[in-house]
């Protein structure tokens, strides 16, 4: 008879006084012919309230952790992360709602503890009371490479980056919405513009079309780079349980086109 893979474990999920939450488990997979490096955990703590947001996660996964069923993302890792984010209203005061101020910190290690990847981001934000909003975001980063990145030419080594992006979301809950965003600063050894946006447009309960375009420029050492990205999205609701979906895409760095086409109904189970 042949052996198995086999993945055990346990889960939990706490909630103390309304807003303090703790979660997180801890799994082994048995595979044969391996005997260490086959666990994967993962704790987060976090409070929230309607001003205050704090929060702090850890996550480890062996090198020969096999779930057999589920995707790992990355394995041989551990990542530690925590965020805090703060919500001030000010209803009344100039059409504002409230604002939002926020920082996050990531931080991934393999096992061993040699560091991989290390993030820091903060963001600000104005919510309207019309239901629109505008943000600021800044980031920097470390990024470790290992192996050559061909696409670009990137030798194995330390990266360190800094960008920055600005968008601005109109009122969805109208006849036409939208979003625009630019991004601009480092990428890898060299640097990086993109501006996107997306509208929506809903003219009756029946339909929605949506619209997308993105375009990146690189900047490399070994040369420029444009990626260019526009999609439609159209949906069609029949009734409140028949839907009608169309995805189109065209990528014009590759030249190409890819659509998909849903038909989606959600049958009512009959209980007996």
């Amino acid at each position: 008879m042949a052996q198995r893979d086999r993945v055990f474990g346990f889960d939990g999920v706490f909630q103390f006084f309304t807003r303090l939450n703790v979660t997180g488990y801890m799994l082994r997979s048995d595979t044969p012919g391996l005997d260490e490096d086959q666990d994967a955990q993962a704790f987060t703590i976090g409070w929230r309230d309607d001003t205050f947001a704090m929060g702090a996660d850890y996550e480890s996964v062996g090198d020969n952790f096999n779930p057999e069923v589920g995707y790992v993302r990355r394995d041989d890792m551990s990542h530690y992360s925590g965020d805090i984010t703060y919500t001030p209203r000010l209803r009344g005061r100039a059409g504002i709602r409230n604002l939002t101020f926020g920082t996050n910190y990531a931080y991934y290690a393999n096992v061993d503890g040699e560091i991989e990847t290390r993030e820091h981001t903060f963001r600000a934000s104005v919510n309207f009371e019309n239901g629109s909003s505008a943000s600021f975001n800044t980031g920097e980063s470390f990024e470790r490479l290992f192996e050559e990145f061909r696409r670009y030419a990137l030798e194995p080594g330390d990266y360190r980056t800094r960008d920055y992006s600005v968008s601005y979301n109109s009122d969805r809950s109208r006849l036409i919405g939208g979003r625009i965003s630019y991004t601009w600063g480092d990428f890898w050894n060299g640097t990086r513009r993109s501006i996107g946006g997306d509208v929506t447009f809903k003219p009756n309960y029946h339909w929605q079309i949506d619209t997308r375009y993105s375009r990146n420029n690189l900047d490399m050492p070994v040369g420029d780079f444009v990626t260019t990205l526009v999609s439609l999205k159209v949906l069609y609701a029949f009734t409140s349980r028949i839907f009608l979906n169309t995805f189109l895409q065209y990528n014009a760095e590759r030249h190409q086109f890819s659509s998909n086409i849903r038909f989606n109904i959600r049958v009512k189970p009959i209980l007996s």
